[in-house]
């Protein structure tokens, strides 16, 4: 929060905030105002009675009869705008303003004060001072755009620049540093993921891949493969799989969705991420993505020099394409293996 300094500058009681070195008075009255000027012996500004009318460096009157300049002006595009599109007018006519204190919508229904105290940061409209991240991580519910992103993710994305076309595309957003790092940051939340989960099991199970599937194809393997390792391997994934059924909120993000998860642990540190967010460089190598190491080599070389194994050699292999397929299916249907 910016530091706040209370000072007598030309015989006025004035408080004031710097800017860049510069600093920018907020004056408690309409007498205040006028005497700093012409004590200093400069011409007094005009003064603009209605802030929502005033432009950049006019200077105007807030709602709680403190004087401060407008410092920027701009349009405002607001979600509810097409409601007024046939008019030819948009939500907010006037647009919005910054000044030193805090920003503010010129709208009748929104009023402006002169209380630093009230606003945690002048760049935002909220007097909490929530940033984007905390706005994010504290709601609860998913909003329409989130759900559709959800919805698009969980249809299958090969690499990074999918997940941040999807984002680019729903949320409209044009940048593509920003997409990347708020799309990473919604894969990161609870309800986001959830979504994403389901989405991934109601698919699978219209494949007819379901716990009792997997865990017949595993038990088989375990029961009947001729290594011993892959008996030992499957028996267990049987143990891990016995609580694939454990709710969402109880599980990390890995175990979430797979993949997904993986690649979302992989590319972003939790105790890093608001940093990242708010600076916008998240670094993602697209190679990493959905990337996974080859179930024949954590299983170990075939050694040819080995009679023995030749002979089996066909079926072993027919065993791994088993294991496989096993694994295929479960991170199809949402499961990390």
């Amino acid at each position: 929060m910016p530091v706040t300094y209370y000072d007598n500058v030309n015989g006025v009681d004035v408080k004031y905030q710097d800017i860049k070195g510069i600093s920018y008075f907020v004056f408690s009255s309409e007498e205040d105002f006028v005497s700093f000027f012409k004590n200093s012996g400069a011409t007094v500004p005009a003064l603009i009675p209605d802030w929502r009318d005033a432009k950049k460096d006019e200077w105007t009157i807030a709602d709680d009869g403190g004087i401060v300049q407008i410092l920027y002006k701009a349009k405002l595009v607001h979600p509810k705008d097409y409601q007024y599109k046939e008019a030819g007018k948009n939500w907010s006519e006037k647009g919005w303003c910054r000044t030193v204190v805090g920003s503010f919508v010129c709208k009748k229904k929104y009023l402006m004060d002169t209380n630093f105290d009230e606003h945690k940061s002048r760049y935002m409209f909220s007097k909490s001072g929530n940033t984007y991240v905390e706005f994010v991580e504290k709601r609860k519910n998913a909003t329409k755009k989130e759900i559709a992103f959800a919805l698009s993710i969980s249809r299958g994305v090969s690499n990074t620049h999918d997940i941040v076309a999807k984002y680019m595309e729903i949320f409209a957003c044009n940048d593509v540093v920003k997409a990347k790092a708020h799309a990473f940051l919604l894969l990161r939340q609870e309800r986001i993921m959830r979504i994403v989960t389901e989405e991934v099991k109601n698919k699978a199970a219209e494949l007819g891949i379901t716990p009792e599937f997997v865990l017949s194809g595993v038990k088989d393997l375990a029961e009947n493969a001729r290594r011993e390792d892959v008996k030992l391997n499957s028996l267990i994934k049987c143990g891990d799989y016995i609580e694939m059924e454990k709710e969402v909120g109880n599980s990390s993000n890995s175990n979430m969705i797979g993949a997904f998860g993986s690649v979302i642990e992989r590319q972003i540190g939790g105790s890093a991420m608001k940093s990242l967010i708010e600076e916008s460089t998240i670094d993602v190598d697209s190679e990493q993505i959905l990337s996974g190491t080859d179930v024949a080599s954590s299983r170990g070389k075939v050694d040819n020099n080995d009679n023995k194994e030749k002979e089996v050699g066909g079926n072993i292999e027919v065993e791994r394409d088993i294991v496989k397929d096993v694994r295929g299916c479960l991170k199809e249907a949402g499961y990390s293996v």
